[in-house]
């Protein structure tokens, strides 16, 4: 079953959260389509100041879909890592603040969502991180971009490179979070967040965010292409199918 997702205007919050019956969400093809109608009306919407991206279950978000990254080639990997950064990118782009509440296992394209948030809370028991490069191919829906953008090239080598999901204390020190709450605590804390934007000045956030997001040096679209381009050339090697085939049937890589 594709990972649902739900989309609630509640005053000034916008609420994403995404849905599955196991727990495990994913960014299955349809999952995708319906995040791109969701951020359509989002984008669309001039009422909200501030977005949560949430979820309940096993997983904040796994990222995309392992039986879909088996069956890329290097054309159609290509195509699902510009498809995957434009959802990402849209996220960054939105007007009002976008929070991204992260209360269990962050990984992958999920990591790379909360990425393209402004804001970072996670609960004491949450894990995140960019592990792809376990499974023979990069992050490829701007992970490479943005950790070097938000954290300098330093830090993203030890998140990109490591392939760890790092517990909540790790992330919030590599920057990954910008803050830390009790698992017990957690719902209410993102609220408590969310309000405490909401006293601030609608066109103040709104003019801070966008300059914020300019001063970042470098032309995303172009670094985007480069990793797009970089993610696809590693399906040309034959490791990627090698790692995925290797992490479903539980066994160690043969590279």
């Amino acid at each position: 079953m594709a990972t649902e997702i739900i989309l609630q205007f509640d005053g000034p919050i916008a609420r994403v959260r995404m849905s599955t019956e196991n727990g495990v969400h994913v960014f299955s093809q349809e999952t995708r389509r319906q995040f791109a109608a969701t951020l359509d009306q989002l984008e669309a919407d001039d009422n909200s100041q501030v977005v949560i991206f949430s979820s309940a279950g096993r997983t904040f978000c796994a990222g995309a879909d392992i039986y879909e990254l088996r069956s890329l080639n290097e054309q159609t990997a290509y195509t699902i890592a510009r498809e995957g950064q434009e959802l990402m990118s849209r996220i960054e782009r939105l007007r009002p603040v976008t929070i991204a509440a992260i209360h269990a296992a962050c990984a992958g394209g999920g990591c790379e969502l909360s990425l393209a948030c402004d804001l970072r809370f996670g609960a004491a028991g949450c894990r995140m991180g960019l592990p792809e490069t376990s499974i023979g191919v990069i992050p490829g829906w701007g992970g490479t971009v943005r950790t070097a953008r938000l954290f300098g090239p330093s830090v993203a080598k030890r998140i990109v490179l490591a392939a760890e999901l790092w517990p909540a204390d790790a992330a919030l020190g590599l920057g990954l979070l910008h803050e830390v709450f009790p698992d017990e605590e957690f719902q209410a804390a993102v609220e408590q967040e969310a309000a405490r934007l909401l006293a601030r000045g609608p066109i103040g956030l709104e003019t801070s965010k966008r300059l914020l997001n300019s001063f970042v040096p470098g032309d995303i679209d172009e670094q985007l292409e480069q990793e797009a381009v970089a993610f696809a050339a590693c399906y040309a090697t034959g490791q990627p199918q090698e790692g995925v085939n290797a992490f479903l049937e539980k066994r160690a890589a043969k590279w």
